[in-house]
């Protein structure tokens, strides 16, 4: 069970365009309890994909957090 809520969290952020909802997951996800060795290069996948979803200035806050994620 907790395999498919790490699944969802990685993927959430390529569902919708609402900054509360992107914002909030890829805050989640910044939990290594949540990130483990095992979705590593998946989590990487998705987050580079994001970069290039939200590379415009109307996703300001999705960019944001993405480097956050990214970072932190």
């Amino acid at each position: 069970m907790l395999q498919c809520y790490r699944h969802m969290l990685i993927r959430l952020p390529s569902q919708t365009e609402d900054p509360g909802i992107v914002v909030t997951t890829l805050d989640h996800i910044k939990d290594p309890l949540i990130i483990t060795d095992s979705l590593r290069s998946e989590a990487e996948e998705y987050l580079l994909q994001y970069l290039d979803n939200f590379a415009y200035p109307k996703f300001h806050d999705h960019l944001t957090a993405i480097f956050n994620t990214l970072h932190g």
